[in-house]
């Protein structure tokens, strides 16, 4: 999309076995890479779907903000992707794992919500 709405970007072979991609403003952006393999039930949003606002001000507190996703990251099932997180290239993301942290290159992210580098 572009001005009047959020972008989603693919790579190129991408792997998309099931995931709900979801942008509730109008500025938010998912970007996946390439060589991407997302397993099922993976639920990955850009805001929390609704606005709270300053009683004083009147402005959105809450923003959307961009997820990026790099090149050849595996997504295990079950994942939560949350807003303004960027998962470096070449990682693992464990299943049914939050992800409310970027998660560094090359690295295993796992529950309990720690990251793993394997030595």
């Amino acid at each position: 999309m572009g001005e009047d709405g959020g972008t989603i970007s693919l790579g190129t072979n991408v792997i998309i076995d099931e995931a709900n991609l979801t942008i509730a403003e109008h500025d938010g952006k998912i970007t996946i890479g390439d060589r991407c393999l997302f397993a099922w039930g993976i639920d990955i949003r850009c805001g929390d779907g609704h606005p709270n606002f300053d009683m004083n001000s009147g402005k959105v507190i809450n923003k959307e903000y961009n997820i990026i996703i790099e090149d050849k990251v595996w997504i295990a099932l079950g994942v939560q992707i949350l807003k303004n997180i960027t998962n470096e290239t070449g990682i693992v993301v464990g299943a049914k794992l939050l992800v409310t942290k970027d998660c560094p290159k090359k690295d295993c992210c796992r529950q309990p919500c720690e990251n793993y580098t394997k030595k």
